[in-house]
Formats: C-alpha cells, sequence, structure tokens
C-alpha cells in the first residue's frame, strides 16, 4: 500500500506566492493533504487562494499569526497519513522532492530536511549566530550529515514517531520557534536529525521583498527565547 504525506504549512501572503509553493507540492508522488494556516489574509486575498487552491487535497483555514511559523503545528493531529511534512511557504519543491525524503527517513529511520545547524557546544548567546556548521537547503550539501536542528522549510518523519502530536501547539509557547520546538521533541525520543545531501538549486526561493516578514530577519537580533531554550532545555538533553 502506498505510504502518503500529510503536509503542513503557515503562510502569510507574500505576493501570493502560496500558490506557486502549494503547485510545485502537488507535482510530488504520495501527497495525502496539504493544510495551510493563512495567516492574515486579507477578503481579497482569501477568496483569490481558495479560488487557485481549489483542490480536494488542500484544506485552508484563516488563521491570525497568533503563534508564526508555529501555526504549522495548530491542525498536525488532524491527520492519519503515515509521514509527516512541514514546509514553507515561499519556496519552489522540485516534483522528486518527496520521493527523496522519503528515502531519506527509511534509510535513517529520522527526521530528514535539506536545511540544518549544528549548534555550538556548551551555553550559546545568540541562536542565529552561534552555531558550528549551516547546511542551506539553498546551496550544495555534499553529503547526509547528523544535525542539532533539521529545519521545517520542507522537512519529513514519520507520523508514528511521536504519540502527543496533539499536544504540539500548545506547547510552542513561543512564536516562530517550531524549528527548536519539533527538533528538541525529536530528540526528547532519540530520533536523530538529519540533512540530506543536494544540490544548489534543487529548492528554489521566492524573490524576496520587504515586507515578505522572515522569521531570520525579525530574530536575529532579538532572540533571547529561542537562545534560552537552548541553554536551558534543548542542550541540557
Amino acid at each position: 500500500m502506498v505510504k502518503l504525506i500529510d503536509v503542513y504549512m503557515a503562510s502569510l501572503w507574500r505576493e501570493g506566492h502560496i500558490i506557486k509553493t502549494v503547485n510545485s507540492i502537488l507535482l510530488n508522488k504520495n501527497i495525502g493533504t496539504i493544510t495551510i494556516s493563512c495567516n492574515n489574509y486579507t477578503d481579497a486575498q482569501w477568496e483569490l487562494v481558495n479560488t487557485k487552491l481549489n483542490n480536494s487535497k488542500i484544506k485552508l483555514y484563516r488563521t491570525n499569526n497568533e503563534k508564526g511559523s508555529c501555526e504549522k503545528l495548530r491542525f498536525i493531529s488532524t491527520g492519519s497519513n503515515y509521514y509527516v511534512s512541514l514546509a514553507d511557504d515561499d519556496l519552489i519543491y522540485p516534483p522528486d522532492y518527496y520521493e527523496y525524503l522519503i528515502a531519506g527517513v527509511d534509510k535513517y529511520n529520522a527526521y530528514v530536511s535539506l536545511h540544518g545547524r549544528i549548534l555550538k557546544k556548551g551555553k550559546i548567546t545568540n541562536y542565529y549566530s552561534d552555531f558550528s556548521h549551516i547546511y542551506p537547503v539553498l546551496k550544495t550539501v555534499i553529503e547526509d550529515v547528523e544535525v542539532d536542528i533539521a529545519s521545517n522549510c520542507g522537512c519529513l518523519f514519520k507520523r508514528n514517531f511521536f504519540n502527543n502530536l496533539d499536544e504540539w501547539y500548545n506547547l510552542a509557547e513561543h512564536s516562530n520557534m517550531d524549528d527548536i520546538y519539533t527538533n528538541y521533541w525529536a530528540k526528547i525520543k532519540n530520533i536523530k536529525r538529519m540533512v540530506l545531501k543536494h544540490n544548489i538549486n534543487y529548492v528554489n526561493h521566492k524573490i524576496k521583498h520587504s515586507g515578505d516578514n522572515y522569521v531570520a530577519t525579525i530574530h536575529r537580533y532579538d532572540c533571547q527565547h529561542q537562545t534560552d531554550f537552548i541553554n536551558n532545555y534543548f542542550n541540557k538533553l
């Protein structure tokens, strides 16, 4: 029996790029559902996305951006398919993306992504600058590597890795920290986090605009919650 994927996303409008992103995901095999939290969409934006993404696999919810990127987690327990993916709304994924990730999950029995970081040892002072190495989704990574934080910009894991998905959204106390939270919960379960090797331009990014509100831009110099969580919880496991 074919094992399907439930994809969860949180979206800001960003010139409607979510439509291009979702259409790229739909070109992949094994997509069961795509659930999108549409954060702070205007009436016109909401109407357009419902028109353009009129597909039985897609579930759209109008949300208020209460927890930023953690809105990806709001509906994560509603699915029932074998694999779970958390994806970004500003990328274009290739048509074999999830086939490649499934192979990685099955090979390593791990939480896999194409972007991640290894943290510095010991206490850090800034989550966004205190790292040992970053493996970027938009650049070449020459070999599979185990990381501390595997990004939710298109990750994949088995749903049965976790038995508390219905608690994740409420456990995510601070906004825009879904990467840290989910990798922490994986670490508690002794689940490896892996970045898979890939070439530059395998995944593509939308043209950035000043109003795009990227998490790293917002929190680069204001990341006390992220830094404290790494020091007080993540690194103490």
